[in-house]
């Protein structure tokens, strides 16, 4: 039995599995852990039938890490057990009930596994199927990583699919031009090109550009976010990775990576998020605008790249940061404004955590702005 994905990134959709309680592999778990629900079964007959073997996958997200993490982990292993055969997801959107509707990303990562879209099935419908297999999950969010087996897998995969070039030069991959990012972010863009770090903005290339730079540079340095997740396609094929929080004490992906690179490294340079709040009046506290500490950023400098400290220039970083804080407050507030769905009650709590934080992040200049919006 198959069911539409429903209820979030933890779907309630998918298969109805025999001895529901006691399954595991076969399940959505994090650490372990079964995270899924039993989907409901239909009050009604179900008419669709589907005769040729299945293979369960996961899912179809909007979200590139997620996508990856929680429901591409299945694939590999069911390509190179099954590998001619119709790979199933499920889809809450409906505009990805067609292949072709489906984000690029989504496409890309199964080009990336080598699976055609003529392989591919996408379930719209509660349908019962004659034969379904599934592969178990072969790394889970938060902290199991892969197996030896796996990274053996993809470093064969790697090797087909990336033309392998000497390792040089240190790449940093920006979040500058999303909205949850550091401010000030596009100014260390610009320092960086400066001593001839290369930039990448990831939601700008194709995933397999994407890789093919990951391999072949001697350090990657991740603003925090989900771009590091594309790690996770790749095997024992990297040399050094540098992770900066956005969020303090941030270790994401960090039992995926550890295994892949020579040398993994956090860096908290963060020292407070302008959270958002959402319709419901909950602090969403894995989004926000993060406000470096200037301090600590300089003490990475000076650890990594001493020659930055020379040509820092405090005042155009202020214009940078204050730039992006501007428009942050501007896009969030009159959204707040003129959404119907967010009530007075929720842009009053979105104002009042926002004076709170600048009060203490030391940005009083800016309670001014956010206290001049009103649902009026």
């Amino acid at each position: 039995m198959l069911d539409a994905h429903q209820n979030g990134l933890f779907h309630k959709g998918g298969p109805i599995w025999p001895d529901w309680s006691k399954q595991m592999e076969a399940r959505q778990c994090n650490n372990g852990i079964p995270v899924d629900n039993i989907p409901s079964f239909p009050s009604y007959k179900i008419d669709s039938f589907i005769e040729e073997p299945l293979v369960w996958c996961g899912p179809i997200v909007d979200h590139f890490g997620h996508q990856i993490a929680d429901f591409s982990t299945r694939l590999l292993h069911s390509k190179h057990i099954l590998p001619k055969a119709k790979f199933v997801f499920s889809a809450k959107n409906p505009y990805y009930f067609d292949f072709f509707n489906t984000p690029s990303f989504f496409r890309e990562i199964l080009n990336w596994y080598n699976i055609s879209p003529n392989q591919v099935k996408i379930i719209s419908q509660p349908c019962i199927a004659k034969e379904l297999s599934v592969a178990p999950q072969s790394e889970q969010l938060n902290n199991l990583g892969p197996s030896q087996e796996y990274l053996d897998l993809l470093d064969c995969l790697v090797e087909k699919q990336l033309i392998k070039k000497p390792k040089q030069g240190t790449i940093y991959i920006s979040r500058a031009g999303m909205n949850i990012r550091f401010a000030g972010e596009v100014y260390l863009e610009q320092l960086l090109r400066k001593i001839n770090v290369k930039i990448i903005r990831p939601e700008t290339m194709n995933l397999k550009t994407q890789l093919s730079e990951y391999e072949s540079s001697e350090r990657l340095i991740f603003s925090e976010g989900s771009a590091i997740h594309g790690i996770q396609l790749l095997g024992r094929c990297i040399n050094e990775v540098q992770v900066l929080n956005r969020r303090p004490k941030a270790k994401i992906a960090k039992n995926f990576i550890d295994v892949r690179a020579d040398n993994l490294t956090y860096f908290d340079i963060t020292k407070g998020i302008l959270y958002k709040v959402n319709d419901k009046n909950n602090i969403i506290y894995n989004r926000g605008l993060s406000i470096l500490d200037e301090d600590a950023l300089l003490d990475y400098f000076s650890l990594v790249f001493p020659s930055l400290i020379s040509i820092w220039n405090y005042e155009d970083y202020l214009e940078a940061r204050d730039h992006d804080i501007m428009d942050w407050i501007h896009k969030e507030m009159e959204m707040r404004v003129s959404n119907r769905k967010f009530s007075s009650s929720s842009l009053s709590l979105f104002q009042s955590e926002l004076i709170e934080t600048m009060g203490k992040l030391g940005l009083n200049q800016f309670i001014p702005i956010v206290e001049k919006f009103s649902t009026h």
